[in-house]
């Protein structure tokens, strides 16, 4: 093996690959973990062939398509069902879109640096959901690779290639297969051989570029065990070498017939140069502007009369708010609009307890205009949850609300398909909706309301449909959510009022 010290940007690929490996095997092991949780409704007397065709179905099912299966059980604590959401999301960004973005750019110590940056938090944040998980998966009695017994354990072992890895570097030319006639590397003075990072400087991961503070790989090699580097170097071993070895040789074998099209892939890239520096100018200096611009003009021209005063940064604000389950399209009037769209979450309970009464008149005059036509029946049960909500009982009001709103996703927004109504499906339909007119974002806050409840779990503290139909009490029923209720029910019943009778034939409601 060369001594020969390599360039700078080769050691920022590795560390990066490297990083990325590991966090993407993180990764495989959650997807691994989920499988257990599949296998509890695996039935009792299942034949061993008959398990193997389950896993082999799992094998074959997208991660995210795995989880979506999953994440509608009812054994999860709270706030896991969104971890997972998040992890699984921050996956498929790096699966398809981290590498391309970080390699297509210039090759520079920020670009390292950033990606190095994204890793580590990405990491951090992945061993938090995975020891939750894990804890989840003990207390529900899964069992733990810790239960093998020691036959399992002994053939688990036997697969591991370990003489690769246990070899020392400064024996790394020598070609003999006895691990035992290479010498011993000295064991550090102050660690007695045992530094996390030894496996690190092995492999030149640990020398920074400059004398300056500590670079971002150092920072992630901080965060890394000597496991983890073990099994990062186990994984460069199994997977990058051979990939390397066979690209070597495709090269070698094709290497005269690449000579032949030198010359025409010379003439070719030239042009494509051409052409590429004209769309570059062209991209950056006119359709990345007109882009940028169009969504508000987009909002301002299909959406209801509150939103035509706001700015282009508000009308940016517009779906982030009703994502957050926030109630947005044709209420509430324009200037206290505005304030929702600049409050946090905290702030915005202020901005309805300050304004509610002006909230609700809002509610009932958007209902006044919703008497005739096809929804006139679903009007005048809103007018009567309003003036329930009006008299001060605002508990009855939240709950006819909630109905409310169940009747027009199922006549009106998303018919089932088949008999069974599915909220899991409901849910996934509006998250996925990436457009910004006014008939997807008025159904974003329902995504809020529809959250995963049952009856084991803690009871939500904001708005759920669930939980007001099946969790009566002070944690649900309170005035704040009476009114995000009754304000969901006045924005869908309006927009769906447009949509038959106002909008043009070709306005989808979905």
């Amino acid at each position: 093996m060369s001594d020969a010290e390599p360039d700078s940007q080769t050691v920022d690929q590795f560390i990066v690959y490297g990083a990325y490996g590991e966090i993407m095997h993180q990764f495989q092991l959650l997807e691994l973990t989920l499988w257990g949780f599949l296998a509890r409704n695996l039935k009792s007397g299942i034949t061993f062939d008959q398990g193997v065709a389950k896993v082999e179905r799992w094998d074959a099912t997208t991660f995210g398509k795995l989880w979506r299966g999953l994440r509608t059980q009812d054994h999860w604590p709270a706030g896991l069902v969104a971890e997972l959401d998040q992890a699984i999301e921050a996956r498929n960004f790096l699966a398809h879109h981290f590498l391309r973005e970080y390699f297509l750019v210039v090759p520079s110590e920020e670009h390292r640096e950033d990606a190095l940056t994204q890793l580590a938090r990405t990491g951090g944040r992945l061993d938090a959901v995975m020891a939750r998980l894990d804890e989840h998966a003990r207390a529900l009695g899964l069992p733990d690779d810790d239960e093998l017994d020691e036959q399992t354990h002994q053939a688990i072992e036997a697969l591991r290639p370990t003489g690769w890895f246990t070899a020392s570097s400064e024996a790394s030319d020598d070609q003999s297969p006895n691990p035992a006639a290479r010498p011993e590397a000295e064991p550090d003075a102050e660690t007695g051989g045992h530094d996390a990072r030894s496996g690190a400087s092995k492999y030149n991961l640990g020398q920074p570029h400059s004398s300056s503070a500590q670079s971002a790989e150092e920072r992630v090699l901080d965060r890394m065990s000597e496991e983890q580097i073990q099994r990062f170097m186990q994984n460069f071993h199994d997977v990058i070498v051979p990939q390397l070895l066979h690209t070597a040789d495709t090269v070698r074998g094709t290497a005269a017939g690449l000579q032949s099209i030198t010359t025409a892939l010379a003439e070719f890239y030239s042009t494509a140069a051409l052409i590429r520096d004209a769309w570059s100018h062209q991209i950056l200096n006119v359709i990345a502007p007109a882009l940028l611009d169009l969504p508000p003009k987009l909002m301002r021209a299909t959406g209801p009369p509150h939103w035509k005063d706001l700015t282009d940064e508000e009308l940016r604000a517009v779906r982030i708010t009703a994502t957050a389950g926030m109630p947005v399209t044709w209420i509430p009037r324009t200037s206290i609009l505005r304030e929702l769209l600049t409050a946090d979450a905290a702030d915005q309970l202020t901005v309805l307890d300050t304004h509610a009464a002006a909230i609700v008149d809002d509610c009932e005059a958007a209902v006044s205009q919703t008497r005739s036509g096809t929804f006139a029946t679903l009007a005048t049960y809103t007018e009567e949850a309003i003036l329930t909500y009006q008299a001060g009982h605002t508990a009855a009001a939240q709950a006819l609300a909630a109905s409310l709103i169940d009747t027009l996703l199922r006549t009106t927004f998303y018919k089932p398909t088949s008999k069974n109504f599915q909220y899991g499906k409901v849910r996934a339909a509006i998250t996925e909706q990436p457009s910004l007119l006014p008939q997807v974002i008025a159904c974003l806050p329902v995504a809020n309301a529809l959250e995963t409840f049952h009856g084991h779990m803690q009871v939500p503290a904001t708005f759920n449909r669930h939980a007001s139909a099946h969790a009566v009490g002070t944690e649900q029923y309170t005035p704040a959510n009476a009114l995000v209720s009754l304000m969901l029910a006045t924005s869908l019943l309006r927009q769906a009022h447009h949509a038959a009778h106002e909008a043009p034939e070709d306005d989808d409601l979905a």
